[in-house]
């Protein structure tokens, strides 16, 4: 009786393996496709390597010149390493509350794929292309002074003290 026993075991088992392999092999290609405007993981590779400095309204470069060359973004990262808002997909920014000296150049950097309307309090407004950056220069005619960031709706996402 005991080998009966084994044998439908073996059978049991054998048919189970054979369902869930079955299974497998025929279910139904559920391959999630990203939405259409959604852009790819290269294409943001690439424009993020391709982007370039923003010279629009805002910017202490307004446009190329032999002293002043369009920044790459990575030669952008080099030169102002130490000085970089970076805006992220949610209007955060990183590092947040900074302080500085007067007349401080900052790169505001676009980590995300929507123009970026960024309101420094008397510095004014400045658009910020997809994935673009632009230098702007921090500066104040009294010091201390703080300097609130707004993005987009968001207020008061970080602070910029300017110091002698």
């Amino acid at each position: 009786m005991k080998t009966m026993d084994k044998k439908w075991w073996w059978v049991v088992g054998g048919a189970v393996v054979l369902v869930i392999v079955l299974a497998i092999a025929l279910r139904p290609n559920r391959k999630v496709e990203a939405p259409a405007t959604a852009p790819s993981t290269h294409d943001l590779e690439t424009s993020v390597l391709q982007s370039t400095e923003d010279f629009s309204s805002g910017s202490v470069h307004q446009t190329p010149t032999p002293t002043a060359p369009v920044l790459t973004y990575a030669e952008a990262l080099t030169q102002y390493a130490d000085a970089r808002l970076e805006f992220d997909s949610g209007c955060q920014v990183r590092p947040v509350n900074q302080t500085w000296k007067n007349n401080t150049e900052l790169m505001l950097d676009n980590r995300s794929g929507e123009n970026r309307l960024i309101h420094m309090d008397v510095l004014g407004d400045v658009t910020i292309k997809p994935w673009g950056f632009k230098i702007v220069k921090f500066s104040s005619l009294t010091t201390p002074d703080t300097i609130m960031i707004d993005c987009g709706n968001l207020q008061n996402v970080t602070t910029v003290l300017l110091q002698k």
